[in-house]
């Protein structure tokens, strides 16, 4: 070691007492800091002996940078800071004055000419470049740290929002120069800067005015940036493009990082898995007026918004700190114990008991093992053997048990612990109910199954399903003319399959129309337009209705052809409404079918949005259940849109695989000659 670097590691013992939680890990980052130690030595000498909160939140900052990187350093073209400014200004122009919600409402009556002048600026401009980014303790500045102090106790001290923060608190919610693994591109200042103005632009006061402005501004933002798109991510601008929306984990790095900024105490957390989704989804929490931690997805949600829509489906919840918890697997392991990726980093909180009721979970260990963690694991497909951790547990040997900590109720988990880098099974699935422990061992019984699904119905795409009453099927011989009403939808259907509709007409149209709603999207994934034959028309059978078990309603009803235009039909079957794939959709308000010559339509067989988990006669499936790992039962070819599997051991939960198509299955239970998908539906009590 260099004599300079002697001297600077000397003086970093000098100055940590034996009782500074955090001298250890200043020791640690300094020794990291290679060239750069100088700089955070620089940062506790400013702070030491002057400012003692100061001095320990640089303490603070120093001591967990060590743990903190970008995931990409980036290089962005100077052209796009001017350009987005600009659209900064079009947008305060367009929208002084207004109210979050008359913003949130504003719907342009001529919205191209602006959006694109806009993105015609945006593709001249250069691709954003990156490379890999060095560990945050070998890059960043006195100046840097510095400054976010500074600037983060001005915020604690004056902000409305943050000042009743404890110092602890103020350490996650406030203080980070950094939220996740976000690119450091811009500084407290800069976006304090950048958003402040927008975010504070009426005098209402509270944390939900602030969120709905910031609703407000990516919205519109978004709306103006239409012909936007590029190859590679440009770090907070990604905000504002529209191909990023789904990115939930870096718009929620952004976020958290823009609201501590303008003096709002954010929070980033997560669900490494849904409890009925093999995802993983990202949000920010914020304290409410009371002071209680409420989440939301940014960046158009505010306080609990989605909660009944998506949040309270989440399975076990843990928040991204920027400290470090010496209670995760990261510490807790034994020398040479594998860890799985999700639980690499020490930045973890658990967060659960704030999304559900939980309890302590404590199950046998009956295996010898040098390991001090076992799991829980949700089910994931397309991981090994079907099983995803998502909770650890810590194993007591003497005692023969591992026990889980803030455990939700009423959720199905796989135990399992690691032999090397295997996951292996540990028992049978089970599930927490009001403090009981239930287990699925399954029975000697032998049982029929009647299966109608892979997977349940998804909750965005039921609430679509009842948003098709009200709608019209239409005719008229008069493209742009008022059409005649012919029949309307009193409710939506309850399922995704072909749906037949019949009605009465006595006359011959040109044009048919199914229209939604108040103009609403009518999220139709399959049309087609039914009569007797007509030799002036391209005529074919109907696709088939379902086949379902013991189902008279099933059965085709004879005398009708789908009819369709005798010399546009070929194009016409490439339309999204009428292609026969349940997967793809049409998502306008209006589908209109011109036949060319009128003709008699008497009915309608439709298919709502989906995605297409029914039974889908033609592809394969396989059925397994689980008994300490998933064991298979048999396969078959769908002939009905139901399956039936034969001395099928009783009182298991089951998965059924289909072999041909799609990735999205969730495990089962069967009760009463029913499927119950599990944690969706009641579970039994036995």
């Amino acid at each position: 070691m260099k004599p300079q670097y002697i001297c600077i590691y000397l003086c970093a013992l000098f100055i940590m007492s034996c009782t500074d939680p955090f001298a250890s890990g200043i020791k640690q980052s300094l020794a990291l800091a290679g060239d750069n130690a100088s700089e955070l030595q620089a940062v506790l000498d400013y702070y030491k002996g002057k400012d003692r909160k100061k001095y320990k939140a640089a303490c603070f900052l120093i001591a967990n940078m060590q743990y903190h990187r970008s995931n990409r350093k980036l290089e962005i073209p100077k052209g796009y800071e001017s350009l987005f400014a600009k659209i900064d200004s079009v947008y305060k122009a367009m929208f002084a004055g207004m109210s979050s919600q008359e913003i949130l409402k504003f719907k342009a009556k001529k919205s191209d000419s602006i959006q694109k002048v806009l993105g015609n600026e945006f593709k001249k401009l250069p691709q954003a470049s990156e490379r890999k980014a060095p560990l945050d303790v070998t890059t960043i500045k006195a100046d840097f740290l510095i400054d976010n102090i500074e600037r983060s106790f001005k915020i604690w001290f004056n902000s409305p929002y943050a000042k009743e923060l404890s110092f602890d608190d103020f350490c996650e919610f406030i203080l980070p120069y950094r939220t996740t693994d976000e690119p450091l591109i811009f500084s407290k200042a800069e976006l304090d800067s950048m958003f402040h103005q927008t975010l504070f632009a009426d005098n209402m006061s509270g944390i939900r005015n602030r969120i709905e402005r910031y609703k407000a501004y990516v919205s519109k933002f978004r709306w103006l940036t239409y012909y936007m798109s590029t190859k590679k991510s440009l770090g907070l601008y990604d905000l504002y493009l529209e191909q990023f929306k789904m990115n939930c984990h870096m718009i929620t790095s952004w976020t958290t990082n823009i609201m501590r900024s303008n003096g709002i105490p954010t929070v980033y957390e997560y669900t490494p898995q849904w409890t009925d989704r093999a995802r993983r989804h990202f949000w920010c929490a914020t304290p409410d007026s009371l002071g209680i931690l409420r989440p939301y997805t940014p960046p158009k949600n505010n306080l609990m918004e989605d909660w009944e829509s998506d949040l309270k489906y989440a399975g076990k919840v843990y928040r991204k700190t920027f400290g470090a918890n010496k209670q995760t697997p990261y510490f807790l392991h034994s020398k040479g114990e594998y860890i799985p990726d999700e639980f690499s980093t020490p930045l973890l909180l658990d967060q659960t008991k704030r999304y559900h009721k939980t309890g302590t979970l404590e199950l046998d260990f009956p295996v010898e093992t040098g390991n001090k963690l076992a799991y829980l694991c949700a089910f994931r497909r397309n991981d090994g053997n079907g099983l995803y951790p998502v909770a650890w547990g810590i194993i007591n040997t003497k005692q023969r048990k591992v026990v889980f900590e803030q455990v939700p109720d009423s959720i199905v988990f796989f135990p399992a612990y690691y032999e090397g880098e295997e996951l292996i099974p540990l028992g049978n699935p089970v599930m927490l109910r009001n403090d009981s422990v239930i287990s699925y061992n399954g029975s000697s019984d032998t049982q029929q199954m009647t299966l109608l699904r892979k997977y349940p119905p998804k909750r965005r795409f039921q609430r679509m399903w009842q948003r098709l009453a009200g709608a019209k099927i239409m005719a008229g011989n008069k493209k742009n003319k008022k059409f005649k009403t012919l029949y309307k939808f009193t409710k939506g259907p309850e399922e995704a399959y072909l749906h037949e509709v019949r009605f009465s007409n006595e006359r011959e149209y040109r044009y048919y129309r199914f229209e939604s709603n108040k103009r609403i999207q009518s999220n139709i994934a399959h049309i087609e337009f039914l009569g007797k034959y007509s030799n002036q028309h391209y005529c074919c059978a109907p696709t088939p209705l379902p086949i379902f078990p013991n189902d008279s309603t099933s059965v085709d009803s004879n005398g009708l052809w789908r009819i369709d235009n005798k010399l546009t039909y070929k194009e016409n079957r490439k339309h999204k409404a009428y292609d026969n794939k349940m997967e793809t959709y049409v998502s306008s308000s209006m589908i209109t079918l011109d036949f060319g010559v009128p003709v008699q339509i008497e009915a309608i067989r439709y298919a709502p949005r989906n995605a297409n988990n029914m039974i889908v006669i033609g592809d394969k499936y396989a059925l397994y259940y689980y008994d300490k790992g998933w064991k298979r039962i048999g396969a078959q070819v769908a002939t009905a849109n139901y399956l039936t599997f034969e001395n099928v051991p009783a009182n298991h939960i089951y998965w059924l695989s289909n072999l041909s198509n799609g990735n999205e299955e969730l495990p089962f239970y069967y009760q009463n000659n029913t499927q119950f998908f599990i944690n969706l539906t009641p579970m039994r009590e036995e």
